[in-house]
């Protein structure tokens, strides 16, 4: 990792790695990413023996530039805080991507007067910074929005996005060479991936504690929107028609039919465990369509999981999805990464994890049979010996698996009236041959499965 540093006007003064040792290296670094707020910080000690002080508080005074490059990672950072180590001729750098511009700037109290897209409303506060809307993912939205106290522009950013169906933000920029050419503020309606990454219990998670609340269940939603121009009052769902079946507005409440089967009790005689709801807008139709949504959150139990993980792979990036999985409970989880720390100098990766969604229902019903056909005795059709043989096939990972990450070790294993036979017994008798789709794909005891959706694989002993 090398990084490089510079003034305000972008002129290079310095730089500073973690495998060159001539007077300015890298001893100890942090790299935090959050989902919350979008902003990246970065954090390094560096040792400047060799140089003098002097031209080291020049390079690296608070307000100048970092250049971060590390592999193929470009990234800017502006440092907000530094502090010097005298004796051990050291200093420590604290820095943010998201700049000073933005992280000192106050945007003000502001109110709408019409809706207005994110990035309209972006653009009110970023002229003049150098930033400009890179990805757009939310660029179809509409609001008319309203902050009633200051913040800086970075807290109202985030703002923006959250008040944009819970989008997220991140800032990047293009680099070529030594120039920056542009600052991009990112709108995601969801950052990440699905990294199609298993986190197994024993393997690469040593605890799962599953936790279960009804504390914030509902069976209806109170359900308000924004006020209408001229109008005095927030909009409400009276009047408007909505029933799928199960969830249905009834005045201004929406309602869910399952829930309060449910969860209703004995004595409270069909009565609603009711909750407000609010989402600004000035349509019925989309009032109701966001409080649907929420309504099914809330109508069942929150679970959430804490996850003891040994050790995370390293391709991993914010708000990837990643699958964590207990074959003996068959609990399967997906989860996302909010937060990420990344150290070049300690070689380590930590993760913060969240929004655990339980996939038991998610299991691919074709994979689950195959699993249970393998579990059965096959024999020979072509065989008139009179000893007895039969044939088993084991998984290495269990019987249930994902409908998108099959990965396992198939082993066929030989039974000669009713003694397991060795692997050399077995060539004695016959061949161990593996079909997909009755179509031969292998010969041998095992067999590996590995990056398909759903498989149909069954072993045959052929003498």
């Amino acid at each position: 990792m090398i990084v490089y540093f510079a003034d305000r006007k972008m002129q290079i003064l310095g730089q500073a790695s973690t495998n060159l040792n001539d007077g300015i290296f890298i001893i100890d670094d942090t790299k935090t990413e959050y989902i919350s707020n979008g902003v990246v910080i970065f954090e390094a000690t560096i040792c400047y023996a060799g140089r003098s002080e002097k031209d080291m508080r020049k390079i690296c005074a608070s307000g100048n530039y970092l250049l971060r490059k590390h592999n193929a990672e470009n990234e800017f950072y502006t440092i907000v805080e530094r502090e010097f180590n005298e004796e051990d001729k050291e200093v420590t750098l604290y820095c943010e991507d998201a700049g000073m511009d933005l992280l000192n700037t106050i945007a003000e109290k502001y109110e709408a007067t019409k809706e207005y897209t994110a990035a309209g409303y972006i653009d009110e506060w970023i002229r003049g910074t150098g930033f400009e809307i890179g990805v757009n993912e939310i660029s179809n939205l509409k609001r008319t929005l309203k902050w009633e106290s200051e913040s800086t522009v970075a807290e109202r950013i985030a703002s923006i996005a959250t008040q944009f169906d819970n989008a997220e933000v991140s800032y990047s920029f293009e680099v070529e060479g030594m120039a920056v050419k542009r600052l991009l503020i990112n709108l995601w309606k969801k950052r990440g991936k699905d990294a199609n990454v298993q986190l197994r219990l024993g393997r690469d998670v040593k605890n799962i504690r599953d936790k279960e609340s009804v504390q914030t269940l509902a069976t209806a939603l109170k359900v308000t929107g924004g006020t209408a121009e001229g109008g005095n009052e927030p909009i409400t769902l009276y009047g408007y028609s909505y029933d799928d079946g199960d969830i249905y507005v009834d005045g201004t409440l929406l309602k869910s039919r399952s829930a309060i089967a449910k969860w209703g009790s004995l004595w409270s005689n069909g009565k609603d465990i009711e909750r407000t709801y609010t989402f600004d807008t000035t349509s019925q139709s989309e009032l109701c369509a966001h409080a649907v949504t929420e309504l099914r959150k809330v109508s069942t139990p929150t679970k959430t999981y804490d996850v003891d993980i040994i050790e995370l792979p390293e391709n991993l990036k914010i708000g990837d999805t990643v699958y964590i999985v207990n074959d003996e409970g068959e609990l399967y989880i997906s989860s996302r990464l909010l937060e990420l720390k990344t150290s070049v100098t300690a070689d380590k990766n930590e993760a913060t994890l969240g929004d655990f969604v339980e996939k038991n229902s998610g299991i691919d019903k074709e994979v689950k049979e195959l699993a249970e056909k393998l579990a059965n005795i096959n024999t020979s059709p072509g065989s008139t010996t009179a000893d007895t043989l039969s044939l088993t096939v084991e998984s290495s990972r269990g019987v249930v698996f994902t409908d998108t990450l099959v990965d396992t070790n198939l082993t066929a294993h030989v039974y000669k009236n009713g003694r397991k036979l060795t692997d050399s017994e077995v060539a004695t008798v016959g061949k161990i041959i593996w079909y997909k789709d009755g179509k031969k794909i292998h010969e041998g005891m095992t067999y590996r499965v590995q990056g398909v959706e759903a498989v149909r694989v069954s072993a045959q002993l052929e003498v």
